[in-house]
C-alpha cells in the first residue's frame, strides 16, 4: 500500500493506494484526536482487506483458471488459483509431450512451485485480441524461507529459469474482443505459441 498522511493544526488526512486491487481511499479529520482516525482507518482495512482478496482471487479464478491445451502441439497447462497462497498457479505444464515443472535449471528441487503474478503490461494485437502480461516466479516449497524482501528466494529467482536464451517466467493470457469475457488462451514466452482453452 502507498499512503500520504498530512497535519495542520488540528487537521489531519491521509491518501491510501492499494495499486494491486485497484482501490484508494481518502479520509480527512478534525479536532484534537485525529490520530485515532488513522488507527481506525488503520484497523478497517486490515479487517476488509482479506475479503479484498477473497474476491479478487475468485474474479481471477473465473477469468484465468482453466485447463489450457493443444492436441496439434501435444502441449498444455493448466491454471488453478488457492485460498492458501496468492497469484495463480501453474498445476502442470506439458509442452510438445513433456513435463516442464521439473525445472532444468532447479533440477535440486523435487516439485517447483510455480506462480503468475499480473506484469500490468497490455496490448492489443492486429486482430483485436487482448494480452495480458504475467511473470511466473518459481520456488522450492520445501524450502523454509530464512530471508525476505529483495534477498529472498522468490526475488533470487527472477528470470533464472532459461530455456536457450528466453526467460521461462514470461506469459501472456490471450482474451476475445468483447469486454468480460475469460480468458482464450496463454502464451509461455519459450514456446512463442497460443495453447487455447
Amino acid at each position: 500500500m502507498d499512503s500520504k498522511p498530512g497535519e495542520i493544526f488540528g487537521y489531519a488526512s491521509l491518501l491510501g493506494l492499494l495499486p494491486t486491487y485497484s482501490l484508494g481511499f481518502t479520509t480527512i479529520a478534525s479536532g484534537d484526536s485525529t490520530d485515532s482516525v488513522v488507527e481506525i482507518l488503520a484497523d478497517l482495512i486490515s479487517v476488509t482487506l482479506p475479503s479484498i482478496e477473497d474476491t479478487t482471487r475468485e474474479e481471477a479464478g473465473f477469468l484465468y483458471s482453466g485447463t489450457y491445451s493443444s492436441s496439434s502441439l501435444n502441449s498444455s497447462v493448466n491454471i488453478i488459483t488457492s485460498f492458501s497462497s496468492p497469484g495463480l498457479i501453474v498445476s502442470s505444464w506439458i509442452s510438445n509431450n513433456t513435463d516442464v515443472l521439473p525445472l532444468p535449471s532447479a533440477s535440486s528441487w523435487a516439485s517447483p512451485s510455480v506462480r503468475l503474478y499480473p506484469t500490468g503490461l497490455e496490448s492489443i494485437d492486429a486482430a483485436g485480441h487482448k494480452k495480458i502480461g504475467f511473470q511466473a516466479v518459481f520456488e522450492d516449497p520445501n524450502t523454509e524461507e530464512t530471508t525476505r524482501g529483495l534477498f529472498s528466494q522468490t526475488w533470487r529467482t527472477a528470470d533464472a529459469v532459461v530455456w536457450g536464451s528466453v526467460a521461462s517466467d514470461e506469459f501472456s493470457f490471450v482474451f476475445g474482443e468483447e469486454v468480460g469475457e475469460i480468458a482464450k488462451g496463454i502464451i509461455p514466452r519459450i514456446i512463442n505459441l497460443i495453447i487455447e482453452s
